[in-house]
């Protein structure tokens, strides 16, 4: 089922115990609220489009139909911008 954000929305694949799969769309221009974790992998890929992320203070350009893995062992803030469509 789809839940509905201001920025987009998303849903959830499959989750088990110890992970979470969703399909996330975020529309150009907009972002993903800021986020913190710790002890994370997390694994993205851009279908569609150009996403920048800010990573703590660094920000790098994720390019479309490439595989993106986070992992971090200790606390980081992080927030997705969808720069093009």
């Amino acid at each position: 089922m789809k839940e509905e954000r201001p920025w987009g929305w998303y849903e959830v694949i499959d989750q088990g115990d110890r992970f979470k799969v969703k399909n996330i769309e975020v529309k150009p221009g907009h972002r993903l609220s800021l986020q913190k974790h710790h002890h994370r992998t997390e694994h993205w890929i851009v279908v569609s489009g150009t996403a920048e992320v800010q990573l703590n203070e660094s920000r790098q350009l994720l390019e479309k139909i490439k595989v993106h893995i986070f992992r971090w062992d200790v606390c980081i803030d992080y927030q997705i911008l969808v720069r093009y469509h």
